[in-house]
């Protein structure tokens, strides 16, 4: 009698094909997204008020993955594939984008004090180079610990949940 339930029959070629499928279509939401804010900022000017959405969406989507991840314990193993197939570990890529980061509004801000507040090219070279030493002080440490930090915790969450997995199955086998 139990057999009336029918079980649905799955076609894992057809679920993976669709999510690649969804893939491709995050991956386009998020580069119009970043090219939304850089023709905002171009037309408008620098400014939060008028990139909010996109920055909401930028965010919100890259915190529900590392949650997501982070709980279902697939980050951990998504890191050591990475690993695996790279020069170079993801912990120290994250390090690297937060440096290149850093530097790049550094020199943006550099050069536009020195554009816009100086009077002669001496002067102009030593806005430069005091604003560029002043910003790459804040703003790198602060992009490597955005970046790092959520990349650590999510990693630590990740091999808790698989450690803790681990040990239901040992403890049923035992």
């Amino acid at each position: 009698m139990l057999g009336w339930k029918r079980h649905k029959q799955i076609d894992e070629r057809l679920v993976n094909m669709q999510n690649k499928i969804y893939k491709e279509i995050y991956f386009m939401i998020m580069c119009i997204a970043i090219i939304s804010i850089i023709v905002k900022f171009i037309a408008y000017g620098i400014g939060s008020k008028f990139i909010l959405t996109e920055l909401i969406i930028l965010i919100i989507t890259g915190l529900y993955y590392m949650i997501r991840a982070g709980n279902l314990g697939i980050f951990t193993d998504e890191a050591e594939m990475h690993d695996r197939n790279s020069k170079i570990k993801l912990s120290t890529k994250n390090v690297i984008v937060g440096l290149i980061i850093g530097i790049f509004i550094s020199v943006i801000l550099a050069t536009s004090s020195a554009i816009n507040y100086s009077n002669s090219k001496g002067e102009s070279i030593y806005f430069f180079i005091i604003v560029f030493i002043a910003s790459f002080m804040m703003y790198v440490p602060f992009f490597i610990g955005i970046i790092s930090i959520p990349f650590l915790i999510t990693n630590k969450k990740s091999g808790q949940v698989v450690r803790k997995g681990l040990e239901d199955i040992q403890g049923e086998w035992k």
